[in-house]
């Protein structure tokens, strides 16, 4: 949108406003745990989102000894839970301060959408200072930086979204460099 704008303004007159991220999000302390490794999907259960391959990348994975947690309801629900794979726990849908207590000590947030342009769930995480884990889809490249505040992999690649799990999963040290990155800036950028 912003580079079609630009062919009719001066690009001096055209930039990209996020829609900020609840102020609440500003007072959660990231402290994540050493001994209690898990990640977090935040959104809709659906295809659209990725769920398929995020579920056939927790299969691919290497490491074991971690959770993941997927946090909302969808169409896919079913399926996920038939899949009987003990490192998922659905959640179901769950109020902020629930969520935030979650996103509190998670290691990474994965997010592997296929479409969505600047997904809540990922400024959040952000404020917060969670890596995060997802694709160049849609906006949400803008501001998750590859190798530095986390990882950007193909839509639909769960090979590659497996990597990126294990590499963060087997590495506490990369997690909390990754949560530091850029997280001031991230904060600012994001407050309403």
């Amino acid at each position: 949108a912003i580079s079609g704008l630009r062919e009719y303004y001066s690009p001096r007159e055209t930039r990209m406003v996020e829609y900020g991220v609840h102020p609440s999000f500003y007072t959660v302390s990231w402290q994540p745990k050493q001994e209690e490794p898990y990640f977090v999907f935040v959104g809709s259960l659906t295809e659209l989102k990725g769920i398929p391959t995020l579920i056939e990348a927790v299969k691919n994975c290497r490491t074991r000894g971690w959770r993941l947690y997927l946090v909302g309801e969808g169409p896919l629900k079913n399926w996920v839970m038939d899949q009987r794979l003990e490192q998922i726990v659905c959640m179901g849908l769950l109020g902020w301060k629930e969520l935030q207590r979650k996103l509190s000590a998670a290691w990474a947030l994965v997010h592997p959408t296929k479409a969505y342009t600047g997904p809540m769930a990922v400024k959040e995480a952000r404020v917060i200072g969670l890596p995060v884990i997802t694709t160049a889809e849609r906006g949400q490249s803008r501001y998750v930086h590859h190798g530095e505040n986390g990882f950007i992999v193909p839509a639909s690649d769960p090979d590659a979204l497996a990597t990126a799990i294990d590499r963060l999963a087997g590495d506490f040290a990369m997690v909390k460099r990754f949560g530091h990155t850029h997280h001031d800036s991230d904060r600012e950028y994001f407050r309403p």
